[in-house]
């Protein structure tokens, strides 16, 4: 698989860790996450708990468990994930879902991320279930109960429409940690060896609670989606389709590569088919069943990918935009652009520079899915 093609599609997402608080918890305990617009992400770094879907998976590929994963469908009211100290679960599209205390039988009462966040204390650390319980018995802390740790946090995607690649994700990416991720794939190369590294990083710095620990934390945080995508890439079954299928496919993946690459390129479908030496006919049926789009079409989509990023985050003024993309005339640009993306390219670029002015903007995705009550110390983007 073309390494540019995964780089290029995340890069275009720019990702940015958000980490809401610190939890933990002893005895019984519940905490709710509604369902919401941005990536929700958790990192166990004591204990066990469990993961349970409140609502049935959207995408037809189902929950994907990475390595050392519990095997069968995980869905709504089915047999919840179990998660155990090192673990790493993304739940790419907001699902709505519970984490609670490890062996918890049906269902219980769970506090809401809302409303636990409002409890963080200074440091952003939440305490959750029977703290204290043993306090009466001489038992600080509530010392003798099982405790679990966890951090919670949200993705936030720049991006203002899903890449496809993205959108295509089933609801749980789960990378397992410590034992449970000793399937030996790190050794030949699947995976790389960096993904414990990382796994370990986080979790020392959680628990240290060291200053500067929520920067570090989200930066890590965006490594360690890079590792769940590439973990569930790795996984997915032999003749998987879709985007999975594209990525793994010699001649598909070679044209995602030239298409990232050179967008300003005047392209035909017979141009593209040649370069991956395949019939015309042959790679448009190929590449339009696995992405979903015929080629021109993707190509399109992803010059104005490219297009809204420059002129939002970077200021790039509009005819040089343009001319980056190989299109004739400023006009005809403008004009491709409104029509794909709905806005002319000069709000876009407008919109942008507010935002880079620090004047009012639209609202965080990743601060709006845990509601108005996580305050600035308590949610530090990477």
């Amino acid at each position: 698989m073309p390494a540019d093609v995964l780089s290029s599609v995340l890069h275009d997402l720019r990702v940015a860790g958000t980490v809401c608080a610190r939890f933990r918890g002893r005895g019984t305990w519940a905490v709710h996450y509604p369902s919401g617009p941005a990536a929700s992400f958790h990192l166990v770094t004591e204990g066990a708990c469990q993961l349970r879907l409140l609502a049935p998976p959207a995408r037809a590929g189902g929950p994907s468990t990475c390595p050392g994963g519990d095997p069968g469908p995980q869905a709504a009211g089915g047999v919840p994930y179990n998660l155990a100290a090192g673990d790493f679960v993304v739940l790419p599209h907001g699902a709505a879902h519970t984490l609670h205390a490890a062996g918890m039988a049906g269902a219980a009462p769970a506090v809401s991320i809302a409303d636990a966040v409002r409890r963080a204390d200074a440091r952003g650390l939440v305490s959750l279930g029977d703290h204290g319980a043993d306090a009466a018995a001489g038992a600080p802390d509530g010392a003798g109960l099982a405790a679990t740790s966890y951090v919670c946090g949200a993705f936030e995607f720049a991006a203002r429409r899903p890449h496809p690649a993205v959108a295509a994700l089933p609801p749980v990416l789960l990378v397992r940690g410590g034992a449970g991720g000793g399937d030996g794939r790190e050794a030949d190369g699947a995976l790389g060896p960096w993904l414990p590294v990382h796994l370990a990083a986080a979790t020392c710095e959680a628990a240290a609670g060291r200053p500067g620990a929520e920067v570090v934390l989200a930066r890590l945080s965006d490594v360690l989606f890079v590792h769940a995508i590439r973990a569930y890439l790795a996984d997915a079954p032999a003749g998987a389709g879709g985007w999975v299928g594209a990525l793994r496919d010699p001649a598909v993946a070679r044209a995602l590569a030239l298409l990232h690459a050179h967008p300003e390129h005047d392209w035909t479908v017979a141009g593209v088919a040649r370069a991956v030496a395949m019939s015309r006919s042959r790679f448009a049926a190929r590449f339009t069943a696995l992405v979903g789009q015929p080629p021109l079409g993707y190509l399109a989509d992803w010059r104005m990918r490219r297009a809204e990023a420059w002129l939002a985050d970077d200021g790039v003024p509009v005819g040089e935009v343009a001319a980056r993309l190989g299109y004739r005339s400023e006009a005809a640009f403008r004009h491709a652009f409104r029509r794909r993306v709905g806005a002319p390219p000069g709000a876009v670029r407008r919109r942008g520079a507010r935002g880079m002015a620090g004047l009012p903007a639209a609202p965080t995705p990743a601060l709006a899915y845990f509601g108005d009550v996580v305050s600035p110390q308590h949610a530090v983007s990477g």
